[in-house]
């Protein structure tokens, strides 16, 4: 009876002890859960890739007990600290190097690496701990790459735990790693769609100032061709008539109906040769613009004299568009009668 009671009692702490090693299991895999969501949590509405990782370096320090965590930038056989989370001393180290051996630059292009017990003193001596009763007992680099972290790495230091205890981490560090670089990324695209976005306002903003600023220079000159007491005459490059005034319509006696689609000769008078039209002619050509005194007749037959002004428009390829003639009658019609008398 004695020696089944013991048996059983062999069982039941075999048992037991199965059931802690499971909790502890189920503790240790709870606490890795945490730390992810955590660190999930903390850098979900951060936008600056400084504050996710001092997040991240901060939430492994504290949750998986690291003493030192830091983000080192690499470039080929040195490291050059960014920025850290430690608890071992109270102000942060900048800007600190230390040398990577071709052993450990060779294991980086595979993955995460430790770091030799043989070069641990002298990467804690470069990060500026001089104390000689805080000493690393491993170190673990993992490689980390982002459009705003190239070529740069994690680095865990412990100062109790053994290298393959702390190796042990890389999976759950990994996961964390993955998450803040998806985390970078994520913020360095709602950047990019954001510094997109005020691009693409400022140029409505602009266009729509600009297209405002048009509508009112078209206003203006809407009320300008209407009102002006010149009579304005606006044909197209072929020299058809698409628009006149009201003042044109008042110093020729045709109306818009009677001139549009027809050409200035409609009101030529006849007083002038074929050589007078083609100076003018050349000399819009060659300057743009041509000013002058002409003979007009109007619809009653009547042949007036005038101060003209033609300008040539051209848009912004130099491409002729219109030709617009402003007038009004001259002052002294029996000096232009004379000068241009009527063919014999």
């Amino acid at each position: 009876m004695s020696d089944s009671l013991d048996d059983r009692c062999e069982v039941l702490k075999k048992q037991l002890s199965d059931i802690q090693g499971e909790n502890e299991i189920l503790i240790e895999r709870a606490e890795d859960i945490l730390l992810l969501g955590l660190v999930a949590e903390a850098i979900s509405h951060q936008m600056d890739p400084k504050d996710i990782m001092a997040t991240v370096l901060e939430r492994i320090s504290i949750l998986k007990d690291v003493p030192y965590c830091a983000l080192v930038q690499l470039d080929g056989g040195k490291a050059t600290l960014i920025q850290e989370y430690t608890v071992l001393r109270e102000e942060p180290q900048r800007n600190a190097e230390f040398e990577i051996s071709p052993f450990v630059a060779d294991e980086l292009q595979q993955g995460a690496t430790l770091f030799p017990d043989s070069e641990l003193s002298a990467i804690w001596a470069s990060l500026g701990f001089t104390s000689a009763s805080v000493k690393p007992e491993s170190a673990l680099l993992i490689p980390l790459v982002t459009t705003y972290h190239d070529h740069a790495g994690l680095l865990l230091a412990d100062t109790l735990r053994r290298p393959e205890v702390l190796a042990a981490l890389l999976p759950l560090l990994e996961q964390v790693t993955r998450t803040a670089t998806a985390r970078i990324e994520n913020a360095s695209l709602f950047q990019e769609l954001e510094e997109l976005t005020e691009s693409l306002n400022r140029i409505v903003r602009e266009r729509t100032a600009s297209l405002t600023q048009a509508n009112e220079d078209l206003q203006l000159a809407s009320t300008f061709f209407k009102c002006s007491r010149e009579g304005i005459i606006i044909t197209s490059p072929d020299t058809t008539i698409l628009a006149v005034n009201q003042s044109f319509c008042a110093i020729t006696g045709y109306v818009e109906e009677d001139v549009v689609g027809q050409t200035p000769k409609l009101l030529a008078s006849g007083r002038h040769d074929h050589d007078f039209y083609r100076d003018m002619w050349a000399a819009i050509e060659q300057t743009g613009g041509w000013r002058g005194e002409i003979l007009n007749r109007r619809k009653s037959g009547e042949i007036y004299p005038e101060m003209l002004s033609i300008t040539a428009l051209r848009d912004e390829d130099g491409n002729l568009t219109h030709y617009v003639g402003m007038f009004c009658e001259a002052d002294d019609p029996e000096s232009s009668e004379d000068q241009y008398p009527e063919p014999s």
